[in-house]
């Protein structure tokens, strides 16, 4: 495993002893895995994409940072989730709340996600979500939740004073536009000496006032979409994996004591893939140059975290200065845009509406139909959704689902503006999937307003909050690609959007306090729970018991090649073991005489693989591939996992491998 990271970080900044604090800083890390199995995933849409196992644990990495002379703090969590949904920010709230008080509200809590595709949907409140999820699961959402909570309670535990150390630079060949067509509609201006993606990356290096590294925070622009929609095991794909390499680097460990906690959080990754080889599958989509998930997800990771690395050991400029913070909600739905947004005149937005080209998915993972179909060119079959009840305010988008014309919307109207300060930086917070070039507008206005307030370093934190699709430019939108057609609120998205957060920065600018504005639906309990199963009862073939080895290992393996264990098991989802472990690889350390875990599956090398066979019964797979990094020696296979019995009581059990002697 160490080859992996060796380099990674090659040198450590120099901190003086005992310099001066700036701020409190706390971090916190906690799983936040949903259901192992039987889950579909979301992300691609595509009912086969169900949970089959582990390939890496989902976290959430929470940061507390407070101004000690305001007294002011502000929590930041970047998740391996596919989306923060309303339901889950305001559930993570109350928890917050019962323990708290009011410390911590709407207002000084950002949650974002860094949307992995690879992790288990069906935890959100709004119907299209769950729709695209095949069902809501209670248990998804508790582990969402529970993980958030935790992971902000230990950070908030941890307070320290510290300092921040601020770094930007630029990492290319790690990203590409995946709607060079639709960005080309953009005027020059947009456009001219700058790159198809947003190619910065601003990183936090966290540290206390003796030199003691915390952690960092990291924002890059790109999809998590290196792990396609083939893959069937939980992967926090490439910006979790980046996490991993950066945390194993610093020896960190994550369930022990106050560990160092390395976030690669997302920003306005829209059109942005990681697929950079741009050479199709025979499923029509992009692949990376290795054309394999696993080895495209590892080159991402490592591009992010050697960049990284290089802006972490460099960072010396000090953020200095207040912690503050402005939050609002808006009514997205009926928004008017004053002309000096629009250079229009006054126009307005509209319920939402997805367009029918969004069915087609995108290059990262293709669907039905094609991009592009708007109300001028769609085929005759199509007229339909341009047909006489078609919302004039959504212009030439073909209007295949209209999610915010119902009694209780599919999707939500309400969104949260969020916009963050930490001494020179901004955080604008976008319950939204911004392309390319809305990131630059939309930072561009909350510079304008906050420029002269001394913040120099403004960063989009992407899929924050609160999730309602994609956020194109009104040129884009013309041309329907899958980002216009998933746009929502009609043509004049992006324009609405820029003077909400406008309003919010420029009360942050002056200490002004905002207008709360309507407050989100609350959907509790408003959707039954139908997803992921349960078995009512596990089982087992005579003559074997639960934990039995079905498959051993072979007896000697040498580094390039996988050792192998199967095992009769009990159903994943009786038991998550969050913070814990379904295997470990352990090897028998002679000096103690005992074995010591060396993998777990929460690392890259391992899978933990489930199958289902009937009527009732498992099979568990785990993979460990051997590395050179490992010592010659004697290394065995371990499984733990939870059976259901008749009365429904469920029970541990492990099962162990025969040992088997690695080579080199």
């Amino acid at each position: 495993m160490k080859r992996l990271v060796l380099g990674l970080v090659s040198a450590t900044f120099f901190v003086p002893l005992f310099a001066e604090a700036s701020y409190l800083i706390g971090t916190g890390i906690h799983d936040v895995t949903g259901p192992v199995a039987e889950a579909m995933m979301m992300g691609y849409v595509d009912p086969q994409q169900k949970t089959e196992g582990i390939h890496t644990r989902l976290w959430s990495r929470a940061y507390v940072i407070a101004d000690g002379p305001t007294g002011n703090r502000l929590v930041f969590v970047s998740a391996d989730l596919i989306h923060i949904y309303q339901g889950v920010k305001a559930a993570v709230i109350r928890n917050l709340a019962s323990r708290y008080g009011d410390l911590y509200s709407e207002s000084n809590v950002m949650l974002t996600a860094t949307h992995t595709h690879s992790g288990p949907g069906g935890y959100s409140h709004y119907r299209l979500y769950t729709i695209s999820a095949l069902g809501y699961s209670q248990m998804g959402f508790d582990a969402v939740v529970d993980g958030i909570t935790q992971s902000i309670i230990k950070a908030h535990d941890s307070l320290q004073p510290g300092q921040i150390r601020i770094a930007k630079g630029t990492l290319t060949g790690a990203s590409r536009n995946r709607s060079p067509e639709a960005y080309l509609m953009n005027p020059a201006a947009d456009r001219i000496d700058q790159p198809q993606t947003n190619e910065d990356m601003t990183l936090l290096r966290l540290e206390r006032v003796d030199g003691t590294e915390l952690g960092l925070i990291d924002w890059f622009a790109v999809h998590a979409t290196s792990m396609q929609k083939r893959n069937k095991l939980i992967s926090s794909d490439n910006k979790g994996m980046a996490s991993y390499l950066f945390e194993r680097a610093k020896d960190s460990r994550f369930t022990e004591g106050h560990p160092f906690v390395a976030a690669f959080a997302n920003s306005d990754a829209g059109d942005v893939s990681p697929n950079t080889a741009g050479d199709l599958d025979s499923d029509g989509n992009w692949d990376c140059v290795y054309k394999d998930d696993f080895k495209c997800n590892l080159d991402s990771a490592r591009r992010q975290s050697l960049r990284a690395a290089e802006l972490y050991n460099d960072a010396t400029e000090l953020l200095q200065g207040p912690v503050d913070y402005r939050h609002s909600f808006v009514d997205m739905s009926k928004v008017e845009v004053a002309s000096s947004f629009t250079g229009v005149g006054t126009e307005h937005t509209c319920p939402a509406a997805i367009g029918l080209s969004m069915l087609a998915g995108t290059a990262d993972g293709r669907g039905i139909g094609q991009e592009g179909w708007t109300c001028r060119n769609v085929p005759l079959w199509g007229r339909i959704f341009c047909s006489r009840d078609h919302d004039d305010c959504h212009g030439v988008k073909p209007l295949a689902l209209k999610t915010g014309y119902k009694s209780t919307p599919w999707t939500p109207e309400v969104l949260p503006i969020h916009v963050v300060r930490i001494g020179q930086l901004a955080l604008i917070g976008v319950p939204a999937e911004f392309t390319t070039v809305s990131g630059r507008r939309l930072r561009a206005t909350v510079e304008n307003e906050l420029k002269s307030a001394g913040v120099n370093y403004f960063v989009l934190a992407g899929y924050a909050n609160a999730y309602a699709g994609y956020v194109a430019t009104r040129e884009e939108y013309q041309l329907q690609m899958y980002e216009g057609a998933s746009t929502h609120f009609g043509e004049w998205t992006l324009n609405a959007y820029q003077q909400e957060f406008a309003t919010v920065a420029a009360a942050l600018r002056t200490g002004s306090p905002t207008d709360p504005g309507p407050q989100p639906r609350d959907l509790t309990g408003k959707i039954p729970s139908k997803s992921p199963p349960e078995v009512s009862v596990d089982t087992v073939p005579v003559g074997v018991s639960f934990g039995s080895v079905s498959q051993q290992p072979d007896r000697e393996v040498q580094p390039g090649q996988v050792a192998k264990a199967v095992f009769w098991g009990g159903h994943p989802n009786n038991d998550l073991l969050r913070q814990s472990s379904f295997l470990e690889v352990q090897h028998f350390d002679k000096s103690t005489q005992s074995w010591i875990p060396v993998a777990l599956d929460r690392d890259w090398d391992t899978r933990f693989r489930w199958e289902s066979v009937k009527p009732h019964s498992s099979k568990i797979t785990i993979e460990w591939d051997v590395s050179a990094d490992y010592p010659a020696g004697e290394y065995r296979i371990l499984h733990r996992g939870t059976r259901k019995l008749v009365s429904g009581k469920r029970t541990r059990y492990q099962g162990i491998s025969r040992s088997f002697q690695v080579v080199h």
